[in-house]
């Protein structure tokens, strides 16, 4: 597992800071989970996509920011400080401030579901916003390059590296089954 040194973990404090992200930890997690733990501003992504950098910035997005694509964008800031204090900060200032981790999540990985509960499923805000059936930009695209992300919740449970675990509302027969939930649960947690 990778870890900052104390002079990045300054810059990324600075840069939370500035962009008033209330927990520096979020972003933090979100820059080790973009860069499969490396850290590393150079990183490709994993999946053969034009995604580089520290979050993982896509050709389109590097370009409406200037630059020629994301290589370019790597290239012209190869460390951490230089892409913290550039294109990272650059990006998510609009976005600013961010009070939930949701938020800051969301603004790196699908930013039009900021304004979504985080239990909405992609499909339904996909559909809220009139997405293509098929094709580019199509809800099916989406969740072909991101299988098992259905909802904001699933993809901050996957940076987090914790399971989704939904509150059961145990109500007339509802509390007998949450009863054997918890059960199950407990008995599982022995066994360890």
């Amino acid at each position: 597992m990778a870890s900052l040194s104390a002079h990045n973990q300054q810059v990324l404090n600075d840069v939370a800071r500035q962009l008033r992200v209330a927990n520096p930890v979020w972003l933090r997690d979100m820059i080790y989970f973009e860069t499969a733990g490396t850290f590393n501003p150079k990183q490709r992504n994993l999946g053969g996509s034009s995604a580089r950098g520290l979050i993982q910035f896509m050709d389109s997005t590097a370009q409406s920011m200037g630059y020629a694509g994301s290589q370019d964008l790597v290239d012209r800031h190869p460390t951490f400080e230089s892409q913290m204090r550039g294109p990272v900060y650059e990006y998510l200032r609009p976005y600013s401030p961010f009070n939930k981790e949701s938020d800051l999540y969301m603004a790196v990985f699908y930013p039009a579901a900021r304004r979504y509960s985080t239990d909405t499923t992609f499909a339904a805000i996909f559909k809220d916003r009139g997405a293509p059936p098929s094709g580019r930009g199509s809800y099916a695209e989406f969740i072909k390059a991101n299988p098992g992300i259905l909802s904001p919740a699933h993809y901050v449970a996957k940076v987090k590296k914790k399971p989704l675990v939904r509150r059961l509302t145990l109500t007339g027969g509802g509390i007998l089954a949450g009863a054997l939930v918890i059960l199950i649960i407990w008995k599982a947690r022995q066994s360890r």
